[in-house]
């Protein structure tokens, strides 16, 4: 049997897709200089020139993105850092000053960007890694998404509290991992919720808050949404009604442009951009 790879025959769809690797590798060989990292990143967020760079490591980078050096690394978690995100110190202030980082680890941590101290930990805020974060700053609401399949609320009025987070409502109707999470609050006492899985299901949730001692959050599913085949990366709402969703398959990325309402269609638009795919749905 000949083992000269030359001799095989190869289908065209892989030379086509084999090709197109060999042509992006040469493209991009020459694009800027990228910052060389210890650990691989698992989540980034920027912010005022810098990045916050979730690391598998166990730590939370912040680097200058202008000259690539690191201005902190934040350390504490006994796992590989899977989500990031920030939330205000003073409600409404805009001024997020309060990390928040989830980890393979299980855990929660709140930090403190100004001192750079740990602020407090929620051990075992998941039965498995923490995937995903979604904060609702006028409702001081956190909510995050994990290998266990369950979305979990949690309060966060009081951010420079010491204790363990607490928790103020879940959702376990997903069957696989939850991935990503968006979502935009209505009023005081209610919001509208996406959770997306690694099967591609995305679900939209009418959230409420009810009048509890101490208050609650409870959630009705409004739709189920299947347009994606494979895992989701990214969720993001626009206030114009469409929710964006993204995608990675063979290298190229897929958005979906999604419009919920009762009855909708499918409409598919061609993308001046190669490899990309936008529906829209009514």
């Amino acid at each position: 049997m000949s083992t000269e790879t030359d001799n095989f025959i190869v289908a065209e769809a892989q030379l086509a897709i084999e090709q197109a690797r060999q042509a992006k590798a040469e493209r991009i060989k020459t694009f800027g200089e990228p910052i060389q990292l210890l650990g691989k990143a698992l989540a980034l967020e920027i912010r005022d020139g810098s990045a916050w760079i979730a690391e598998n490591t166990t730590v939370i980078r912040k680097l200058e993105l202008e000259s690539g050096k690191t201005l902190q690394l934040y350390k504490g978690h006994t796992g590989p850092v899977t989500s990031l995100t920030f939330c205000d110190r003073i409600p409404g202030s805009g001024d997020g000053e309060i990390l928040i980082s989830g980890s393979w680890d299980k855990s929660i941590k709140l930090w403190d960007t100004v001192t750079k101290e740990l602020i407090s930990s929620t051990p075992n805020a998941h039965a498995d890694f923490v995937k995903s974060f979604h904060v609702f700053p006028s409702l001081r609401l956190l909510v995050s998404g994990s290998s266990d399949k369950i979305v979990r609320f949690w309060d966060i009025s009081q951010p420079e509290n010491t204790g363990p987070l607490r928790s103020v409502g879940s959702i376990s109707a997903h069957t696989r991992p939850v991935e990503c999470l968006d979502g935009q609050a209505l009023s005081e006492h209610s919001a509208i919720l996406y959770t997306g899985d690694t099967m591609g299901v995305i679900k939209v949730w009418d959230m409420q808050k009810d009048n509890g001692t101490p208050p609650r959050w409870t959630t009705t599913l409004k739709d189920t949404i299947n347009h994606h085949r494979t895992r989701i990366n990214e969720l993001r709402y626009h206030q114009n009604g469409h929710l964006w969703t993204g995608r990675f398959a063979f290298s190229s990325l897929l958005l979906h442009r999604i419009l919920c309402s009762p009855g909708f269609s499918l409409l598919r638009r061609n993308c001046p951009r190669p490899g990309w795919e936008i529906t829209e749905s009514r």
